[in-house]
């Protein structure tokens, strides 16, 4: 095979699960680590997090920015028991790739641009295991994509093909910058074997620099490669909404249609009824907040109390529509701390969120197998991590609503008990926000409070069938 110089820019690492057919992670630890990449400390506590965490069996990295004797160190300190690369030409290109009993696999081929192995699992199964990495250069590519070709004739058997391709098949995996139709030679070969694309979850867009965003990492397999693995064990994958019956019964395919009605139904559903009388005669009844309680609620959030909420987050939970998780913030925090510090105090001194910070992605979960209509689906939101961290930096505030329980126990000369006592968060409150709540304030949260004589105690607006039940009981009693 012919070598050719390569450049690149991101770092990847990709894994496969134990017990798992596929698992693949994506991280751009290059970039957030420094100049150095793989061989920066930080980039190695990361690595050998992921790969005890998830049982790693095989993990590919991709630009790793070092070779010789400080990548024979760092690949040694991963704890990998083999490993197998192409070097880089100073920081540019370089695949390595990493596994360790009980997998077995045999490098058949490797070129500046891809490594091809036999890879063979414990219970027997063989199947190709292809890792690319494609020039920047539009030329070079040129010889990927026919080696790619030549590949595809020559396989019999499951095959997947993992990689940063440096190159996009459609217009749409771009964003921002000059419009582009995206590589031909790139969709021919997409298109002739009938690859398939295992799609992706989290950000569509994983390389980007000041003008746009781009697409550029990709696992693809053959027929062969799905139907053998979805008969042992099916991917995770996700299943697009195709149609769903609207207000009046008629099915709809069109997704703009769609999103509007989505949208109008669940702002419908979480919007307050203003026709419910919610004023009850009780002002003066009990004890105020004292000067003390009042001055505690208004005090400026500190730095230590946001970068106790930061570091309390999960890193690696799905973000928001920025398209970064708690992980970004946690480990450019000496950056970022006094830029996030000042938003979060604006907030809290102005009551006012940024109106883009403050957006969310709206994602449907089927209640059932086979939902029709939108009351089939149940949605979640994923927010942005600076509108969690808003919520999350005021928990010092959280303990004085235990106080004030305590004083309305006092006033009242009525107790509290915590462990009979449930909680409910409105829809609109985030699932995680109201659990750290719940935990703080040592309450059960439940999302139903139930029944009184027979009404629901949760409801939309008063109507017969609010009463359906307490009145078919009635009547039961009469015709007795």
């Amino acid at each position: 095979m012919e070598e050719l110089p390569s450049e690149s820019r991101a770092t990847q690492s990709a894994h496969l699960h134990d017990g798992e057919p596929l698992q693949v992670t994506d991280m751009d630890v290059g970039e957030s680590s420094g100049t150095t990449g793989a061989g920066n400390h930080k980039t190695l506590a990361v690595l050998k997090s992921l790969i005890s965490l998830h049982r790693v069996h095989i993990a590919v990295i991709l630009e790793p920015r070092i070779s010789g004797d400080a990548a024979f160190k760092m690949i040694t300190r991963l704890g990998m028991s083999h490993s197998h690369q192409v070097e880089t030409a100073g920081y540019s290109g370089g695949i390595w790739v990493l596994w360790t009993a009980p997998i077995h696999l045999h490098i058949i081929y490797n070129n500046c641009q891809f490594i091809h192995c036999q890879l063979s699992l414990p219970n027997g199964i063989r199947s190709y295991f292809t890792v690319v990495y494609g020039s920047p250069k539009a030329t070079f590519r040129t010889v990927l994509w026919t080696h790619l070709h030549c590949l595809v004739d020559e396989i019999t058997e499951p095959w997947m093909v993992i990689g940063d391709f440096n190159a996009i098949t459609t217009g749409v995996d771009k964003s921002g910058g000059k419009p582009s139709t995206g590589c031909k030679r790139y969709r021919s070969w997409i298109d002739s074997h009938g690859t398939i694309d295992l799609d992706y979850i989290g950000s569509r867009y994983i390389w980007s620099n000041s003008l746009f965003h781009e697409r550029l990492d990709r696992v693809f397999t053959n027929e062969l490669w799905v139907h053998h693995f979805t008969a042992h064990r099916p991917p995770r994958r996700r299943k697009p909404i195709k149609a769903l019956k609207l207000a009046n019964g008629t099915w709809c395919t069109d997704q703009n249609i769609l999103r509007n009605h989505a949208t109008l139904f669940y702002a419908m559903l979480y919007s307050g009824d203003a026709g419910v009388d919610v004023r009850y005669g009780i002002r003066g009844q009990f004890s105020l907040l004292t000067h003390r309680q009042l001055t505690h609620l208004q005090v400026p959030i500190t730095e230590d109390e946001v970068h106790r909420a930061f570091f309390d987050m999960d890193p690696f939970k799905a973000p928001g529509p920025a398209g970064f998780n708690a992980r970004f913030y946690q480990h450019n925090w000496d950056t970022l701390k006094a830029s996030i510090c000042k938003m979060v105090s604006s907030v809290f001194d102005t009551d006012q969120i940024d109106a883009a910070m403050n957006k969310s992605v709206l994602v449907l979960l089927p209640k059932i197998p086979q939902p029709q209509a939108f009351h089939h689906l149940r949605p979640i939101s994923l927010i942005n991590v600076g509108t969690k961290i808003v919520t999350k930096a005021s928990v010092d505030h959280i303990h004085l609503l235990n106080a004030i329980l305590d004083e309305f126990c006092h006033s009242s000369s009525q107790a509290i008990s915590k462990d009979k006592t449930i909680m409910y968060c409105s829809p609109n409150i985030d699932q995680e926000h109201a659990l750290s709540l719940s935990s703080l304030m040592g309450i059960q949260l439940v999302g139903d409070l139930g029944k009184y004589l027979g009404v629901p105690l949760i409801h939309s607006r008063v109507s017969k069938s609010t009463y359906q039940e307490l009145t078919s009981k009635i009547w039961k009693r009469v015709d007795l």
